[in-house]
């Protein structure tokens, strides 16, 4: 009987000591992403191996995101003319860098579809945007969600939007 009562009570012990511990939190947790932004759009030539026919446009701005701040973008789009979506619709992929105030980064790629709208001067893109890392507090970032903007050809700007996911490993954010 004392053998049985000595191992109960190391079982309840050993239970005791497991739930005291507080068990291990997720290394990475998402939390909702919105980033906003003003962009200058000029046309550069594209680097080698771009399929063609293609045009590159390089993306520069500034806006606010969620957990970043005040952000500063540089990117480069790469508009495949000779994939059409349809009647005045052209498919394209970007790899976008956000920068935070602090010098953090996060990589973003996005597919999308530009769009003509009833303005011939004025284009509508969306697509999925993923994030595939980061630098500082959002190494190892992943994420993902939808990529909005609104493209006036005639002035070269545009104004974007990312909604979506980001998760960085071991920061809660």
């Amino acid at each position: 009987m004392s053998c049985v009562r000595r191992m109960s009570l190391a079982i309840v012990a050993l239970l005791a000591a497991l739930i005291a511990v507080p068990g291990q939190v997720s290394a990475t947790s998402q939390v909702p992403f919105r980033a906003a932004l003003a962009n200058v759009n000029t046309t550069v030539p594209c680097p080698p191996n771009t399929p063609v026919p293609s045009f590159c446009v390089a993306i520069t701005g500034s806006g606010h995101a969620t957990h970043m701040g005040m952000i500063q973008e540089t990117g480069l789009a790469v508009v495949s003319v000779g994939r059409p979506c349809g009647p005045g619709c052209v498919t394209d992929f970007a790899r976008h860098t956000i920068t935070a105030a602090n010098g953090d980064q996060i990589v973003v790629e996005t597919t999308g579809k530009n769009s003509a709208t009833a303005n011939p001067t004025i284009r509508f893109r969306t697509g999925p945007y993923v994030v595939t890392g980061g630098t500082g507090r959002f190494s190892g970032a992943s994420g993902s969600g939808t990529a909005t903007a609104t493209i006036n050809m005639a002035t070269g700007t545009s104004t974007a939007t990312f909604v979506g996911v980001l998760s960085t490993p071991g920061s809660g954010q």
